[in-house]
């Protein structure tokens, strides 16, 4: 589905609801909540699960929305008001396409089954991957076996909350020669563990409940990072 923005909005209204996440220009994480509103003069992002880093008033920061339905936003403005309880960021502007890859993503280590669609599997010679990192669009994995764009199959790894059996597309291969900074701590660890496949992929067709336990989870790892983030700036 394309996304069109309502007359005068930095944002479709529809983004109200979806979550969201703020990092410092520098891409350090910040807070995340949801969109609760988005107006001509201000987005209002809200938390009612946890409390909202307090930030001052005109800081820089970045936007990352994510909605499965109408797609990632990545956006830039400054803090107007900034309390425990929600945030009002004006000046919104979006930030171009190139600009996206490497927000809203979290690093992740877990194994996850790859299953393909009407093909035969050994069950005794299951297809395991490591899974590397994940959005709620999608995820990168590890695998000694190759894969190529626009592979479909189901990937089945277990959350806190439960299993999940999602169906993925192949939309990147990364080749062991791509010199791509974002990926150099996975690509190390692929080489150590000697999965020499790397590929991105996508999440279709996720039911609602299937995107609120990614939700969460991604959440969870979220506030695990500021607090970590909060405690090495106490120590310094």
């Amino acid at each position: 589905m394309t996304e069109t923005n309502d007359a005068g909005l930095p944002i479709s209204k529809r983004y109200e609801g979806s979550l969201c996440e703020l990092k410092s220009l520098a891409n350090e994480t910040l807070a995340s909540g949801c969109i609760s509103e988005i107006t001509d003069q201000y987005i209002k992002i809200s938390n009612p699960k946890d409390r909202i880093n307090i930030l001052r008033y005109n800081t820089r920061i970045k936007l990352c929305v994510h909605n499965v339905r109408l797609g990632m936003k990545v956006l830039v403005g400054a803090v107007y008001i900034s309390t425990a309880q929600f945030m009002l960021v004006a000046d919104v502007s979006t930030l171009s396409d190139f600009e996206k890859r490497g927000f809203f993503r979290m690093r992740v280590s877990m194994t996850g089954r790859v299953i393909f669609p009407g093909r035969e599997q050994d069950p005794n010679d299951p297809w395991n991957v490591d899974l590397c990192d994940m959005s709620l669009g999608g995820l990168l994995l590890c695998s000694k076996w190759p894969f190529e764009v626009g592979d479909r199959f189901f990937i089945d790894f277990d959350l806190p909350a439960g299993p999940m059996h999602l169906l993925c597309c192949v939309r990147r291969v990364i080749q062991e020669t791509d010199d791509e900074a974002e990926d150099m701590e996975v690509a190390e660890t692929c080489r150590k563990t000697a999965l020499s496949y790397r590929c991105g992929c996508q999440f279709m067709n996720c039911t609602d409940k299937e995107e609120d336990l990614l939700w969460k989870y991604i959440l969870r790892l979220q506030r695990e990072e500021i607090l970590k983030q909060k405690g090495n700036r106490h120590h310094e």
